[in-house]
């Protein structure tokens, strides 16, 4: 949970929503946002209804739900990146909830790289050479 704590950051004071942040935390603890469930079908969840959700990101959290979604959805993205170097770049995209073809292109809009680039740089090569201190994953 530590991990997603920055995500809580931006929070603005806002109305009350009721339970919604504790539901919130739940989701992130059960790592819900990697299920491939729309909007609507979260905020059931989460014991509201779309506007109502719509409303708590736009007032509390200060971004949009999907570029939220994403963002954690890659962040873990990378963990399994640098746990599992065997794991096949496809199979993390889907591990982490994203639709078939779209990971690599998220990724890099998040990132800067692909995913196959950041492991490489994270990641040191057998020998010696490769990433290891060369900033932060």
């Amino acid at each position: 949970m530590q991990i997603f704590r920055h995500f809580f950051r931006r929070r603005r004071r806002a109305p009350s929503f009721g339970p919604i942040d504790t539901r919130l935390e739940s989701y992130l603890e059960d790592k819900c946002y990697l299920l491939p469930e729309d909007f609507n079908a979260t905020a059931l969840r989460l014991g509201t209804d779309s506007a109502t959700l719509r409303s708590y990101f736009k007032d509390v959290i200060g971004e949009d739900f999907r570029s939220w979604r994403t963002r954690l959805r890659i962040e873990e993205a990378k963990l399994l990146l640098l746990r599992e170097p065997g794991l096949h770049i496809y199979r993390i995209g889907y591990l982490t909830g994203f639709e078939k073809g779209n990971f690599s292109r998220q990724f890099h809009l998040y990132t800067g790289y692909t995913p196959g680039e950041w492991r490489k740089k994270y990641i040191p090569s057998p020998g010696g050479r490769g990433a290891a201190g060369r900033g932060r994953p």
